[in-house]
C-alpha cells in the first residue's frame, strides 16, 4: 500500500511538473509578444497607435539565409548613412538597399523613386566587413523599421498586405537567424496610412511616390 501511494504521488508530481512547464511556455510566448520596445520601434508603435501587447502570435518558421558577402563602407553611398547601428557600432541592419531606389541630385537632395515588389533586410558587420541577408519577403511584406535586441534577435515592424488592407506585423529573428516568429495585430490600415518610412524614418528624403504598394516613377532631378 505504501508503494502504491509513493507511485501515486510520482505521477502527480510529474503531471503537476508538465503543467507548469506548460504554463510557462505559454506566458514566455505571451511576454514575448508584448516585449517593451523601446527607441526605434517605439516610435512605430506610438505612430500607428498600436501597442506591443496587441500583436498576437501569428506563426514560425526556419529562416533560409544567405551566407555573408564581402560589405565595405565607401561614404559614397546613400543607403550608408541608413543604416541601423547597434551602440558599439559593429553590427547594423540594412532595411532598404535592396529595394528602395535612390538618387542623389546636384544640389544634393535625395529622392526615393521607387521600390522593388520584394524586400529584404540585411545584417551589416563592420568588423567583419560583411552583409548578410537575414529576411526575404516579397509583394505581401513591407518592412518598415527593425532594430537589435541585446540578447541579439533582430525585430522587423512593419506590415502584411491581405486583399488590399494592411495588418501590422512583427517578424522576430533569433540570435543565430535559423528561426523567425511573426506577431500580428488584428487592425488594419490602408495603403495611404502606411506613411511611417516617409514622415518619420526617412524625413530627409524626398519620396516621390506613394507609400504602399510597390511603385516606380523617375521625376527629372535639378
Amino acid at each position: 500500500m505504501e508503494k502504491l501511494t509513493c507511485k501515486v504521488m510520482a505521477v502527480r508530481t510529474i503531471i503537476l511538473l508538465l503543467f507548469i512547464l506548460a504554463f510557462n511556455a505559454c506566458r514566455n510566448q505571451s511576454d514575448e509578444a508584448a516585449d517593451d520596445y523601446g527607441g526605434r520601434l517605439a516610435e512605430w508603435f506610438a505612430y500607428y497607435g498600436i501597442t506591443a501587447a496587441e500583436m498576437a502570435p501569428a506563426g514560425s518558421f526556419k529562416n533560409h539565409v544567405l551566407p555573408p558577402a564581402p560589405f565595405y563602407l565607401t561614404g559614397s553611398q546613400p543607403f550608408e548613412d541608413l543604416l541601423v547601428f547597434t551602440d558599439d557600432s559593429i553590427l547594423a541592419l540594412d532595411l532598404d538597399s535592396y529595394h528602395l531606389v535612390l538618387e542623389t541630385s546636384a544640389d544634393g537632395t535625395i529622392y526615393a523613386l521607387g521600390r522593388e515588389a520584394d524586400m529584404e533586410i540585411g545584417l551589416v558587420n563592420l568588423k567583419k566587413n560583411t552583409r548578410q541577408r537575414i529576411l526575404f519577403c516579397g509583394t505581401p511584406c513591407l518592412f518598415e523599421e527593425g532594430d537589435i535586441m541585446p540578447d541579439g534577435r533582430v525585430v522587423i515592424a512593419g506590415f502584411t498586405e491581405d486583399e488590399g488592407m494592411y495588418a501590422p506585423t512583427l517578424w522576430k529573428i533569433s540570435p543565430d537567424f535559423s528561426q523567425i516568429a511573426i506577431f500580428m495585430a488584428e487592425m488594419h490600415k490602408t495603403a495611404d496610412q502606411l506613411s511611417y518610412v516617409p514622415e518619420v524614418r526617412l524625413s530627409h528624403i524626398r519620396f516621390d511616390f506613394a507609400p504602399g504598394p510597390p511603385q516606380f516613377f523617375t521625376p527629372p532631378l535639378p
